[in-house]
């Protein structure tokens, strides 16, 4: 019930300030879909998003990720789940992609 709101999507904002930078999506209860919104200072080389933990997802949960800043080598970590397809660039001001947790296999697949 949790996942059928309006959206479906809760935000989750962060604003780094060097290159390097490390990003822990936080879902505020297991399974909840997420909807980072990256707005780094300026564009970095460097750039980690870490995924909720494996054990805290749900099958059909999604995490939009955008960011408003080139990030030249992005690492999506899993977790404990293998992600598939995961970009390692964002090379684009306002890239973003998608991803969704399969519960039997227990990855992350990109869907957009």
């Amino acid at each position: 019930q949790g996942l059928l709101t309006s959206s479906g999507l809760i935000t989750q904002y962060a604003a780094p300030n060097a290159t390097g930078f490390s990003v822990t999506i936080a879902p505020p209860s297991n399974g909840a879909s997420m909807f980072l919104l990256l707005t780094p200072a300026a564009t970095y080389a460097a750039g980690t998003i870490t995924l909720p933990a494996q054990a805290t997802c749900v099958d059909g949960q999604e995490l939009l990720v955008t960011c408003t800043q080139i990030v030249t080598s992005l690492t999506v970590a899993g977790n404990g789940s293998t992600v598939n397809g995961a970009p390692t660039t964002l090379a684009a001001a306002n890239a973003f992609f998608r991803l969704r947790f399969d519960g039997v296999l227990k990855a992350w697949y990109r869907v957009g």
